[in-house]
């Protein structure tokens, strides 16, 4: 049997027949971006040559950004990856100015700033505006469902964030009324553990726990295990953990390593069957500013959404394996939940995953569960065939290693299943 790092090293593979995640995208064809610019277009598959001459005769474009993140941080590759491909690809034709650490508008005035035109590009999360974005909204409450797998899952999660948000008109159509157009509908920057100072070993444990929680989801689980739900802002985390208000706090890794808090709660835990459910960004470009980029440059904008799936994907797969070795180095490391406590949260999360099918934020809500399901099973069988078996998160600094991933047949898998059909046009 190959082992995980030959896995990981697949150089290519065709993507079975069999792959049904494509029937998500056939159902919303209206939602995306293909109404468009003028002028002449591009087939898609250009090389970097054919962008260059066709963009040859546009007039400069600059492009406001914002990130969430300091330059070159982990949490803003993603961004500046996505950027920077955009810039070599356009011959510099287009060029980002780029507002770092949120410099223009804070998370959740983000899609107020692509409206009134302070910014051209930037990454909303919808969790903050519920009642804006309720089909946005809907999506993050299910993101509890799939694998939370650091490996498969991450690639797993992404892939049916993005497939269900391409298939679901609603949230197109909520961000076209707030002004927005809608490039990558949902993305995970990393799947969410219960980080404490102390290890969990029974569902005891979780009786009078204080847990720093990012969503009302992730409270209403906890509260029904026995634990107590805490809101809290980000910069009030470490402190709130350094004296004892808090016992653990639920966020991904990123955020325990960008906080500084991983010796704090050295005592993680991420389990691939058993979700909390998180907060998905939404990369989106103001409406005006899009329908003002010619035809070629709205191409070349969504063809390098490969760009950005990379870069978000190596950056979290980065972060995992720092933050794993900065928790076994402070005596602790990651782990799945005892069994009673997974049987727990999987009741839980049934009941939650029905109660999602009554809801007003979408057309059907059984038909969108019933849709969501089935994408979630089809991404599944794709990666076990792409790329094999599972890396377990204390393994992940041994099993793992930039750049050695892949990623083209994933992203060929996402292209031709949901995005083409969206493609500007």
């Amino acid at each position: 049997m190959p082992t995980p790092r030959s896995l990981l090293r697949i150089a290519s593979l065709t993507i079975s027949a069999t792959v049904g995640a494509g029937l998500l995208a056939a159902c919303a064809e209206s939602g995306g971006t293909n109404g468009g610019g003028g002028g002449e277009g591009i087939d898609f598959g250009a090389s970097k040559e054919e962008y260059a001459e066709a963009l040859a005769d546009i007039d400069p474009i600059t492009i406001k950004a914002q990130s969430p993140s300091p330059k070159g941080s982990l949490t803003g590759a993603k961004f500046e990856g996505y950027m920077q491909a955009v810039e070599e690809w356009s011959d510099g034709k287009i060029s980002f100015d780029i507002a770092y650490s949120n410099a223009i508008a804070p998370p959740d005035e983000i899609d107020n700033a692509l409206n009134d035109g302070r910014l051209d590009l930037g990454s909303v999360v919808p969790a903050y505006e519920r009642e804006e974005f309720p089909a946005s909204a809907h999506l993050a409450e299910a993101t509890f469902a799939g694998s939370q797998g650091a490996f498969l899952g991450l690639l797993e999660s992404n892939a049916w964030w993005m497939d269900v948000g391409y298939a679901t008109d609603e949230i197109f159509e909520e961000f076209e009324e707030a002004g927005a157009t809608v490039l990558v509908p949902a993305f995970n920057s990393g799947l969410i553990a219960l980080n404490c100072g102390d290890p969990i070993d029974s569902l005891d444990d979780f009786d009078g726990l204080q847990v720093i929680t990012g969503t009302a989801t992730q409270a209403d689980t906890l509260g029904e295990l026995g634990a107590s739900g805490v809101s809290m802002a980000y910069p009030e985390i470490y402190e709130a953990l350094q004296r004892g208000v808090a016992d653990c706090s639920m966020n991904s890794l990123l955020v325990s390593v960008l906080g500084g808090f991983t010796d704090l709660t050295p005592h993680a835990i991420i389990d691939s069957s058993a979700g909390f459910g998180s907060g998905p960004g939404t990369w989106a470009f103001s409406t005006a500013s899009w329908e003002s980029y010619p035809l070629v440059v709205q191409q070349l904008l969504f063809d390098r959404i490969d760009a950005f799936i990379e870069s978000n994907l190596e950056s979290v797969w980065q972060t995992i394996s720092e933050a794993v070795g900065a928790m076994q180095d402070a005596g602790g490391g990651i782990t799945e939940y005892p069994a009673e406590v997974r049987d727990a949260i999987a009741e839980i999360n049934e009941a939650r995953m029905e109660s999602l099918r009554d809801t007003d934020a979408v057309a059907d809500g059984d038909a969108w569960i019933d849709d969501l399901n089935a994408s979630i099973e089809s991404w599944d069988d794709t990666l076990v065939e792409l790329y094999g078996e599972e890396i377990a998160y204390d393994d992940f600094p041994a099993e793992w290693s930039p750049g050695e991933t892949d990623l083209q047949p994933y992203i060929d898998a996402i292209f031709d299943e949901v995005l083409l059909d969206h493609r500007p046009s």
